[in-house]
Formats: structure tokens, sequence, C-alpha cells
């Protein structure tokens, strides 16, 4: 597992550079976003917009603001003509907010989280307003989504408004968190797992990079395949009653 995310980290710092992106600000972008070359790209994106907006309120002509910014994140040498790689202020466009980290309802389920993972991974986040350890988790689950460029989506379901599907979700603990991908449940984490874990987890859900099976301590955080292929049948059948 190890050897298979130092791999990914190293072909998504290829993937960064290959877009023109400088090492340093590539892999700077990668740590804070747990590897991932999209989600990294799309915080490049926005930090490079920050910075043009900064320097324009200072005074600066917007269009040789871009020019620097995008020779910041280029390294390209001042004087050269730096043009602005994907992921800058002039590439791929913002997200929707509402469109990829939004509350989910029971009536919905079916739409907004088993179908809108056909082509798209949704993150279920289960969660309390009385649950702090939700209330910790939230922030990185809405980061990890609005920066991701829509290659990611984060439903988050209240568990107390909606027991019937936090019940065929067999939920014993808060936060718990399912990855839906193509209508099935492939990954999943309850509570807070070591920050390492929620990485590997996060970049899981976004790349296609198949789940290894939990030894007897990472239990603790998630479920078998078995388990988690049997509330899939679940889930789907709650869902299906919803919208009947």
């Amino acid at each position: 597992e190890e050897a298979r995310v130092l791999k990914g980290k190293q072909d998504a710092l290829a993937v960064l550079k290959g877009q023109g992106y400088e090492g340093d600000v590539a892999e700077e972008a990668l740590r804070d976003a747990c590897g991932n070359a999209t989600l990294a790209a799309a915080e490049i994106r926005r930090q490079s917009a920050e910075a043009v907006s900064n320097l324009v309120a200072g005074g600066m002509d917007e269009e040789e603001a871009k020019q620097r910014v995008a020779q910041r994140v280029s390294g390209a040498s001042p004087g050269n003509d730096a043009s602005a790689p994907d992921g800058s202020p002039q590439g791929m466009p913002v997200a929707n907010e509402a469109d990829v980290y939004y509350n989910v309802t029971e009536e919905g389920f079916q739409k907004d989280v088993l179908d809108a993972s056909a082509n798209t991974a949704v993150l279920v986040d289960v969660f309390a307003d009385w649950c702090q350890p939700c209330k910790a988790l939230a922030p990185v689950l809405h980061q990890v989504a609005t920066n991701a460029g829509g290659a990611l989506k984060v439903a988050k379901l209240d568990a107390d408004k909606y027991p019937g599907l936090c019940e065929a979700l067999a939920v014993t603990g808060l936060p718990t968190v399912f990855t839906f991908k193509q209508g099935r449940i492939v990954d999943s984490f309850v509570g807070i797992p070591p920050q390492e874990k929620l990485q590997q987890f996060l970049m899981r859900s976004v790349m296609d990079v198949p789940r290894p099976e939990l030894n007897e301590t990472e239990l603790q955080y998630g479920h078998t395949s078995e388990q988690l292929e049997a509330l899939t049948q679940k889930i789907r059948l709650a869902a299906g009653l919803a919208t009947v």
C-alpha cells in the first residue's frame, strides 16, 4: 500500500510538472492536496487567483499581475513569456460549491448520491450538529470538494434527521464517511482516522486506486469489502423505497 501511494504521488508530481508548474510549487500543492494532482492544480489556481487579486488591489495592471503570477508558478525568469499553465487563473473552471458540497435527504439520496456517483466519486459524510469530531472533519472535506474542480462531491447526511438511512448504512459512530463510485460503496472510515490514513482515503476516493484489505487495527476505522457490499444492497433498497 505504501509503495502504491508513493508511486501515485510521484505520478501526480510528473503530471503537474508536465502541465508547466515549477517543482517546488507543485510539491507544496501536492502536500496540501493529499498527493492528488487534480486537487493540487485546483489549489494552485485558487492561490494564483488570490495573488492576482491582491496585486490588482495594490494598483498593478491586471494583465501584468497575471503574467507575474504565471511566472512564479511556472518558474519562468522575469521578462520571459510565461503562459499560465493549467490550473492557474486562466486554467480549469471553478466548480460551483452547491454542486460539490451539499446536504442530502432521504428522498434525494438516489439522485444525489447513487446516480451522481456514476461518473464522479461521492463521499457521504454522516454527521450530527452536536458531534465535535464531525465539526473538525467538515472543513477538511469541504476543502477537498471545493478544490477538486468537480472531480469529487461531498454529500452531508444528518444522522438525527434521517435515522432510516443511517440504519441501512449500519452507522454506529460519528462521523462516518462512505465513498460511493458507480452506485456502490467502495470505501469508508469511522471516527477520525490518523492523518496518514485520512490522506490515503482521500487519494483513493479521487483516483482509481483500489482499497487494500484492512488489517485488524485498521478495521476500527472502516469496513471489510464484504460489509461494504452488504451495505450497498441495503442503502439501494432504502433509497429506492424513499423515492416511491
